[in-house]
């Protein structure tokens, strides 16, 4: 894995993967900003402003996470077309922060001793990080619901809380972005056509499944 990050992509392939990393990478840092002015607004006793932003900060990640599995989708139907897959590391559990995230890439490695095939664990990984960033998104949806709700009872620690799951969405990005260029180095090149049409595809349909059909009062508020 590490050989294949540092590899070269030729013309066609970086085009896409230049795309995907920039679209990915706007998207978390529309998320991350919202929720670190969120936390900074608490920081500064501004409760009311920090609680909208919050809710703010949830919308913004239905954007990211539709990128997020979006590509991971397109990477399950392409490489089932594929005779060949590259090899991937297992995720480190030392890489998140969450126990829920950290359970789930246990598993991930624990399974990537077991399998045999380069191809079982390519799959597996991407099965993993689909998973984890569906698990961490709700997570933090209802976190960021009962702040912006001013509903916890324990407000501190849903606000640490809301900080590690942002923590972990991040590491599922980097993962993401990589095994992505791994994909892409394996991609034949009469495949890559299809592959940008199929990643745009699955993108867009996973971001649109994930919008509201209206906005909350709070969300509309926030705008206002």
């Amino acid at each position: 894995m590490c050989a294949d990050w540092r590899a070269q992509l030729p013309g066609p392939h970086q085009r896409i993967f230049d795309l995907a990393v920039s679209d990915l990478q706007c998207s978390y840092t529309m998320f991350s900003v919202t929720l670190n002015e969120a936390i900074g607004l608490r920081a500064e006793g501004s409760l009311v402003g920090a609680r909208e932003s919050a809710a703010v900060a949830a919308q913004l990640l239905n954007r990211l996470a539709g990128r997020l599995r979006g590509t991971m989708r397109a990477l399950e139907e392409q490489g089932r077309h594929l005779s060949s897959l590259p090899e991937v590391l297992s995720l480190n559990a030392a890489n998140f922060r969450g126990a829920h995230a950290r359970r789930l890439a246990d598993w991930n490695g624990l399974l990537h001793r077991i399998l045999l095939n380069s191809r079982s664990r390519f799959f597996h990984k991407v099965s993993v990080l689909d998973d984890l960033v569906e698990l961490l998104t709700g997570e933090f949806q209802e976190v960021a619901t009962e702040v912006a709700e001013g509903a916890s009872v324990r407000p501190a620690a849903r606000w640490a809380a809301m900080d590690s799951l942002h923590y972990d969405l991040n590491t599922c990005q980097q993962e993401t972005i990589v095994v992505l260029k791994s994909f892409l180095l394996s991609l034949p090149k009469e495949q890559v056509e299809g592959f940008a049409r199929r990643l745009a595809e699955a993108v867009e349909q996973e971001t649109q499944r994930r919008q509201p059909p209206a906005r909350t009062a709070l969300f509309s508020r926030t705008w206002r």
